[in-house]
């Protein structure tokens, strides 16, 4: 979710990834932003707080800028862009070798 979207006190689902495998998904409300790089401090339904990657917020109610998609493919996999090599205005992923030379589809998730 884009951080200039956040807002203290909304409720947002957190998507944990704990493992290639494994995902927690919670509840957790807004509570405040970090004083240096701005994350979201959010508070869970034990009561824990924890400042999240905005990038594992996400807004059920939010559907407005949503479009399905479906397609046929080989394989899915779930990956984090991170920044491009020196660029300002790209990011990358990096994909499995044998996908070299292959056609990809990529889904912005949030």
């Amino acid at each position: 979710m884009y951080l200039s979207k956040i807002e203290e006190g909304q409720t947002l689902t957190h998507r944990d990834r704990l493992s290639k495998d494994e995902v927690v998904v919670s509840q957790v409300e807004v509570v405040g932003f970090s004083k240096g790089c701005g994350y979201p401090v959010v508070e869970f339904a034990d009561g824990k707080r924890l400042m999240v990657d905005p990038a594992t917020l996400e807004d059920e109610n939010a559907t407005e800028d949503r479009e399905a998609f479906r397609a046929l493919g080989y394989e899915a996999r779930e990956y984090t862009v991170r920044p491009g090599a020196g660029n300002q205005s790209s990011g990358r992923i990096n994909v499995p070798k044998g996908w070299e030379g292959k056609r990809v589809m990529i889904v912005r998730l949030d």
